[in-house]
């Protein structure tokens, strides 16, 4: 088998209770033509010194490792940093806090060498909570035409799995240029594979291979959601979507029609979750949204008659 390049490139912010698993994962693949690109995001523990403390590691194993710094600047912004240094044929991007069987990068590999055609691939995921007990695990998307994945990125993203791609490094320069993504908030996945799932479909699958994918108890990113901050969360993926799909080349007609059932769909899931707060300011900024869009239905109307036009001597929070 040939034995190319293979960049990975990690962003970390506060990562000293998790990153030496990730190291080590590494450590222990059995693919060794190896980079690593790590991007320290401004981190205020010891993930700096930890990571610092590998580079012996990391050399005597052949493996190219390069650590970056930079201000506290958000996941995506840390990666297009790391992105800039990649040399290799392939890339996988990967969160610090998970991990890779140990034959994960030579079967991928190997699927990419004897299928130049391919520009990305997957394989199985597991996730798992910090103490590594299984949660749930993740196998071959059910997709019947190439563009499922694009449109479930958009539309239905619990069917996606967004880490764990390794992507032919070649495909990925013509479809993100200058290797920039969309910084806002939110997270880094989707302007990755939005424009990868549009111009070359579906990923190829690998059935033997595992991605480890840890659900932290005390993240931020993982803590307990309330209806405002579903919202919330709605809100910046809306953005990410209309952002990157305003990177991507599709014909202007589409470009219209994909950003306008954008809008609708998330103004309609922010409309429901502003209900389950019961504030009638959150529900009538949304029902508005909805009226300028022309998207009202009848049952909105209802619920804003149920939730807004109320006496005074109502509980509901305005």
């Amino acid at each position: 088998m040939n034995m190319p390049l293979v960049s990975i490139v990690t962003p970390c912010y506060n990562g000293e209770k998790y990153i030496e698993r990730f190291f080590n994962s590494i450590l222990s693949q059995e693919y060794k033509n190896l980079q690593l690109v790590f991007v320290n995001d401004g981190s205020a523990d010891n993930t700096l010194k930890i990571a610092k403390s590998y580079k012996e590691k990391f050399m005597s194993s052949n493996i190219d490792y390069i650590i970056l710094s930079q201000d506290n600047g958000g996941q995506a912004s840390a990666l297009n940093k790391g992105l800039k240094d990649v040399k290799g044929k392939y890339l996988l991007c990967m969160d610090s806090d998970d991990s890779l069987s140990e034959n994960y990068i030579k079967e991928a590999v190997n699927l990419m060498e004897n299928d130049n055609t391919v520009a990305y691939c997957y394989g199985n995921a597991s996730c798992l909570d910090n103490e590594g007990e299984i949660l749930k695990n993740i196998e071959k998307r059910n997709s019947i035409n190439s563009k499922d994945m694009f449109y479930d990125i958009i539309f239905h993203p619990q069917k996606v799995f967004f880490s764990g791609y390794l992507i032919r490094t070649e495909f990925f320069d013509c479809v993100v240029k200058n290797r920039e993504i969309y910084t806002g908030k939110g997270g880094q996945n989707v302007q990755i594979l939005l424009p990868l799932a549009w111009n070359y479909g579906e990923p190829a699958y690998i059935n033997n291979i595992t991605y480890n994918y840890f659900i932290i108890k005390d993240s931020h990113s993982h803590s307990q959601n309330t209806s405002e901050k579903i919202i919330e969360q709605l809100e910046n993926y809306k953005k990410i979507l209309i952002a990157t799909l305003e990177r991507i080349a599709i014909p202007a007609n589409e470009m219209e029609i994909l950003k306008k059932n954008v809008n609708e769909y998330y103004t309609k899931l922010c409309f429901g979750n502003a209900v389950d707060t019961k504030k009638a300011m959150l529900i009538k900024k949304y029902y508005n949204e909805l009226k300028s869009q022309k998207a009202l239905t009848v049952r909105e109307k209802l619920l804003k008659l149920k939730y807004c036009n109320f006496s005074k001597g109502n509980n509901f929070n305005v």
